[in-house]
């Protein structure tokens, strides 16, 4: 073709009408080069043969088309990462993920066909997203992943009703402006789809959800909220407020609300009797009286409840899984029962244990909740696993030996929760029970010191699973993230990577003296670039993990509760040969 030809095409391009997935938002062949893409590491990723496919150093409209999906991985402080991502508008993108990328900024206006958006971990601080028309019923949804970033401010409304999933915590948000969609019924196809809103950990004083309502999962902690209207979210399951001057909050109308975290907020009064409430957290509230059933779940904080009863599987309750200050249990009131570690186990199955739980000052003074608990002796199962369940066996082995017990569903019965996501804090609760349980370093003994305290920004007394989270770097097994300033964060509530839970189950084996004798195993998809690449082969070599029938690891995916219980069992097994 005509090198001149070639080199109009690009001007010419932006004059075409604009066509939605699989198209581009122009037309005509781009030359490949530094004034089109002028980031090198970009640029070399659109270039390679994966993209160009006749490596002329064009792209073609087909070519163009093809570079839908581009995701990449990287370890803070590896100095080959994108950081510009000028000339996307020319690629058919349907899938843009970076984690750690060097990306301040970026343009996605013309990337109509985008279905996922996740630039996490990084040092983006300004963004602008595809323009989208009204989502209809064969139309597809778009999820947003931007946590632990710079952000300041959002604009979300060009996404239009397609909207499914936000993730933003984590950033410095003043200003998230929602999709400007008329509120229509859950089951309208032309209703905003917003299912989940991950916002905690900003600086929003408000935020707007009334047109939202398919929305199941608001989490809005640690904020500058005075006020929040959730009226029209009939489907809230879980709503976290927790750390927000919130006065007053509403809840007439939420059957399927059971989980809500309103500890250190400015509540007074809370009316309960309208959702399926299970469990509660109001550590630090100002509240003065709560209405609602007197039979909520055995390790829920209910203010004005002297006594109640229930049931559980097993013969041990978690309180650290649950997110309860064990330090409140008077431990001079135990009966049949001991706690060690903030795990409540009984002596004698055959009977029921009790414990007292200090409420804290109401204002007719302290207030203590006596808990009587009948155990099952084992958990036998859970409401949500079956034979068809993906490592049943696992999962129930998993269960039994304490390392995590499932979620309680305030029926006596418990559920496991299989596809959800392992987040970083409960993975370290886990490796470190099967530590403990194999008697791996000094996990069974250890306690951190006020050095150790400090080693994270983001890790305190009240995070989840703290002390995990600090043996878990005191043994070396995970290091954590660094921030701008030199200091380190763990990043709890990041769910975590196959490829990172490769290195944290490679790391635990090393210390169990274990990891020797294992041929790798190659994948696909790992070469000498991919993080944590050897022990990704160790994990293969050793049984731990196959990866899938299509020879891949997918590294870059998250680990599943599911697929952790078979890891953790196989590591079990690996670890007792």
């Amino acid at each position: 073709m005509n090198k001149w030809r070639k080199g109009v095409t690009i001007v010419a391009a932006a004059a075409f009408a604009f066509v939605t997935s699989p198209q581009t938002a122009f037309a005509g062949e781009v030359a490949i080069n530094a004034s089109n893409f002028p980031d090198r590491v970009f640029r070399e990723w659109v270039s390679s043969r994966e993209i160009d496919q006749d490596g002329n150093g064009m792209l073609n409209d087909t070519e163009r088309r093809r570079a839908s999906v581009l995701r990449k991985y990287y370890n803070d402080g590896d100095p080959n990462r994108i950081a510009d991502l000028r000339g996307i508008q020319y690629l058919g993108m349907q899938e843009l993920n970076l984690v750690h990328s060097n990306v301040s900024s970026v343009d996605l206006s013309s990337n109509a066909a985008l279905r996922m958006i996740l630039l996490s971990n990084g040092r983006l601080s300004s963004i602008k997203m595809p323009s989208r028309k009204p989502m209809t019923r064969d139309g597809y949804k778009t999820t947003v992943f931007l946590n632990n970033n710079q952000l300041s401010t959002l604009d979300l409304s060009p996404l239009n009703n397609g909207l499914s999933f936000v993730d933003v915590h984590q950033n410095r948000l003043t200003s998230l402006n929602m999709p400007n969609v008329p509120l229509r019924s859950s089951d309208d196809e032309r209703a905003l789809q917003l299912g989940g809103l991950l916002a905690n950990d900003n600086a929003l004083t408000s935020i707007n959800v009334r047109n939202a309502p398919k929305l199941g999962d608001l989490q809005l902690s640690n904020n500058r909220l005075t006020s929040l209207d959730v009226s029209n979210n009939r489907l809230l399951e879980n709503l976290e407020i927790a750390n927000n001057p919130i006065s007053k909050l509403e809840l007439k109308n939420h059957p399927f609300l059971w989980k809500l975290d309103a500890s250190g907020s400015g509540l007074r009064i809370l009316d309960l009797s309208k959702t399926d409430m299970q469990y509660l957290k109001i550590e630090r509230s100002n509240l003065l009286a709560i209405k609602g059933s007197e039979d909520y779940r055995i390790n829920d904080s209910v203010n004005g409840i002297s006594r109640t009863s229930t049931t559980a599987q097993g013969a041990s309750i978690d309180f650290k899984a649950s997110g309860v200050d064990y330090n409140r249990i008077a431990r001079n009131k135990l009966v049949n029962a001991t706690l060690n570690n903030g795990v409540l186990q009984v002596k004698d199955v055959s009977k029921p244990a009790k414990y007292t739980y200090y409420l804290g000052n109401l204002s007719n003074g302290p207030s203590d909740l006596e808990v009587t608990v009948k155990f099952t002796g084992r958990i036998d199962s859970f409401q949500d696993v079956n034979n068809a369940t993906p490592h049943k066996d696992d999962i129930m082995w998993l269960a039994n030996a304490n390392i995590t017990t499932g979620y309680d569903n305030g029926d006596g019965t418990r559920s496991f929760r299989g596809t959800g996501a392992v987040l970083r804090q409960d993975m370290a609760a886990f490796l470190r029970r099967e530590a403990s349980r194999r008697s791996i370093g000094d996990a069974r003994t250890w306690k951190p010191s006020a050095a150790d305290w400090g080693r994270f920004t983001d890790v305190n007394r009240s995070t989840p699973h703290a002390e995990d989270i600090l043996w878990l770097a005191h043994a070396g097994i995970s290091t954590g993230y660094r921030n701008s300033n030199g200091t380190w964060r763990f990043g709890g509530t990041i769910p975590v990577y196959r490829q990172d839970m490769a290195a944290f189950l490679k790391r635990i084996a090393d210390k169990a003296g274990k990891s020797g004798g294992v041929t790798p195993k190659a994948f696909r998809d790992v070469n000498s670039s991919t993080p944590h690449a050897a022990e990704i082969r160790w994990l293969g070599g050793s049984g731990i993990s196959t990866g899938f029938p299509d020879g891949t690891f997918r590294g870059g995916a998250q680990v599943i509760r599911q697929d952790m219980a078979a890891f953790i069992h196989r590591l079990d097994t690996l670890v007792t040969k």
